[in-house]
């Protein structure tokens, strides 16, 4: 019995459709990747300030984390294709690890330390301004109107978090932690943007292990500069070690890995979008479990910074 003919524009249609539905799954998969990436970020803040409220250091909680997401990407690493590391890249990755991976986390910890994480999961929303400002840096240019102008908004709301405090008073010891989670932030913008430039033709898995790993070196040089050769205390209580292999083994690697995922599939503008997801998680997981610092300037805070991101990233026509 003969076959059925099909007209070739069918089978076009059929290849065209086919085509179409696999774009779209990856697109799916990486905007789940992106949400869950922020999800898992989000959740982290409000834990690492209960870890920091049990007596670890800060130096103690940053070495952990710096080692423990230096071993998770070099165990992720073995699945990706390997890349040739010359001794320019490697001094490169130095660099960026020890004056960007290293005290970015740090200045991070002893912020959040001095301060709450919904007013961290604020200042951290604005890192997608500073990433266009440190692009707008190293290309030379002057940002346009709009970028200005939306820069100049999400400010007010970054200052009314910092300044303020969620209060009217001004508490100085509050205030100094908001700016070193700001500092924090412009070093993390730095570095993620000299990664990424340094990544061109590479897996970043492998960039970030590196970078990672010399970051580590020197956090464990600064903890036995300040704590002797002892290792930090191991603690019996159940729950606090799941919230420290949280902090330090899930949070930060997961999140890497799902951020490479999702930025193969995605538009910078979409990705950044969707990673106020995470200052909202924070600020949701943070108020219930007891960090009730959320008062009515923390929303109007992140609406103005969301509101200036927008502003800033439209298209000029």
């Amino acid at each position: 019995m003969g076959g059925v003919l099909l007209p070739p524009l069918l089978f076009l249609n059929i290849d065209g459709n086919m085509i179409l539905i696999e774009k779209y799954k990856h697109i799916t998969g990486a905007v789940v990747c992106a949400i869950v990436a922020g999800i898992v970020g989000g959740v982290a803040t409000p834990i690492s300030k209960i870890v920091l409220g049990s007596n670890i250091s800060t130096e103690s909680l940053s070495m952990t984390k710096l080692a423990a997401t230096a071993i998770v990407l070099w165990m992720a690493g073995f699945f990706a294709p390997h890349i040739n590391t010359d001794k320019h890249l490697l001094k490169n990755l130095v660099g960026i690890g020890i004056g960007g991976v290293f005290v970015g986390t740090l200045l991070f910890y002893i912020g959040l330390n001095l301060s709450f994480p919904i007013e961290a999961g604020i200042i951290n929303s604005y890192s997608p301004l500073w990433a266009i400002v440190v692009a707008a840096l190293y290309a030379k240019k002057i940002l346009h109107k709009k970028q200005g102008e939306g820069i100049a908004v999400a400010t007010l709301g970054l200052m009314i978090t910092i300044v303020f405090f969620g209060e009217w008073e001004h508490d100085i010891v509050h205030i100094v932690g908001n700016f070193l989670i700001s500092i924090s932030m412009i070093i993390t913008a730095t570095y993620t943007f000299a990664l990424e430039k340094l990544s061109s033709g590479l897996q970043l898995i492998h960039i970030y292990k590196w970078a990672y790993t010399f970051a580590t070196i020197v956090a464990i040089a600064v903890h036995i500069a300040l704590n002797g050769i002892a290792m930090p205390a191991l603690h019996t209580d159940t729950l606090l070690v799941v919230y420290i292999i949280y902090v330090c083994a899930v949070a930060t690697p997961l999140s890497l890995v799902l951020h490479f995922v999702a930025k193969k599939r995605l538009t910078t503008k979409t990705l950044n979008t969707y990673s106020y997801i995470q200052p909202l998680v924070g600020m949701i997981v943070a108020y219930n479990i007891g960090f009730n610092t959320l008062t009515i300037f923390d929303p109007i805070a992140i609406v103005i910074i969301v509101g200036g991101y927008l502003l800033a990233t439209r298209k000029i026509r």
